[in-house]
């Protein structure tokens, strides 16, 4: 038995066939774009906000500036240098406050640790021992500054601003030291 099929319904067929492939590979193609945009907007609004985070805790690092002055933790007075309590307690409330407000949420564990030593170190060595005085004489500048570039060297490093060489030697020779 011989089939006779007109070939302008073979090719009306194939073509519908056809059409329907690439109807289909558009739809799941769009669908696998669609998908990608959004993961990339997502990404994209995380990235914006650990920005903004780690803005917000670089700056009240202005309060630990070495230079002293209004605002500041360290205060030259007759060429001595002296530590404010009050701002002391100030830049650990801010602190606390940005860490458990919404910038805590995006900071890393180990920049965290680093974030906490510096505090710990603060409220030790001033706040706990400063009795009723508010200027206290700065004792250890050395281990006071450590703890404060490591945690500013942490910061850093959780935005990706350690693409400085000189930046990646100073993290890592604070990070052997400190861990």
């Amino acid at each position: 038995m011989e089939l006779n099929v007109d070939p302008k319904i073979i090719a009306a067929i194939i073509g519908g066939l056809s059409g329907l492939a690439v109807a289909y590979l558009s739809y799941k193609s769009g669908r696998y774009v669609s998908k990608l945009n959004l993961s990339a907007k997502h990404r994209s609004e995380i990235v914006k906000r650990q920005l903004d985070a780690f803005e917000s805790l670089w700056s009240i690092f202005d309060a630990a500036c070495s230079s002293g002055g209004e605002g500041r933790m360290i205060k030259h007075v007759q060429n001595k240098k002296y530590i404010s309590v009050s701002e002391c307690e100030k830049f650990v409330r801010e602190l606390e406050e940005r860490f458990n407000g919404k910038s805590g949420y995006y900071i890393s564990v180990k920049c965290r640790n680093a974030l906490f030593k510096f505090r710990d170190h603060i409220r030790e060595n001033f706040i706990l021992n400063s009795g009723k005085e508010d200027l206290v004489v700065f004792s250890n500048e050395k281990e006071f500054f450590d703890k404060r570039t490591f945690a500013r060297l942490s910061l850093r490093a959780e935005v990706g601003t350690t693409d400085l060489k000189v930046t990646q030697e100073e993290l890592k020779k604070y990070e052997d030291k400190n861990t």
